[in-house]
This record gives C-alpha cells, structure tokens and sequence, in this order.
C-alpha cells in the first residue's frame, strides 16, 4: 500500500491541484464549464491528460509578455521603458497626457 501512495496516488493528487488550478483561472470558460471540467477530473482521473492536450497554447500561462490595458499597469511599465532608455521623455510625456484621465480618480 506505501508504494502506490508515494508513486501513484501523491503524484496524481499533485497533478490534480495543478490542473484544477489552471481550469479554475481560465477566464475564458464559463463558471459551470469550469466546474465540469473539475469534476471531471475528480471522477475520471486521464480527462487531466484530456485537459493538458487540449488546453489553449495561448491561455494564461503563455500570456505574460502581452501588454495590459489597465491604465496604471501601462504607466508603470512605460515608466520602467523610460529608466531603461527605452522610450525618450516626449514618448513618455505622451503617454503620462493620454493616461491622465484615466488616472485621476
């Protein structure tokens, strides 16, 4: 019994918090698909290869080098272009003037 929980259950419960995880942040999916899909994964354990195979290669994980459109999330990366040279102080002037409506609140 020791030898199936320490190569097979432990390393399959791991797997699950993973892609349970991973589903639960998609925002692409609705809350009732995302509920399905773990579900799924609790009551047949392979629908998790199901889900890694499937998964979209531009979801979540793959998304950190896209640009945001929250306004302050903008100023602070243009303000890190501008330390690193960047972007020159007029760019970055520009870019404080069409942000400043959004800023103000």
């Amino acid at each position: 019994m020791t030898f199936e929980w320490i190569f097979v259950i432990i390393p399959l419960a791991v797997v699950w918090v993973f892609v349970s995880y991973d589903v639960a942040r998609d925002e692409e999916l609705r809350p009732y698909a995302r509920g399905l899909w773990i579900l799924a994964f609790t009551l047949v354990w392979p629908t998790m290869l199901l889900w890694l195979l499937i998964r979209r290669p531009g979801s979540r994980l793959d998304a950190v080098g896209e640009k945001s459109t929250d306004p302050r999330a903008i100023l602070v990366e243009s303000t890190l272009e501008h330390e690193c040279g960047l972007i020159d102080d007029e760019q970055m002037n520009d870019i404080k003037r069409d942000l400043r409506p959004h800023t103000a609140s």
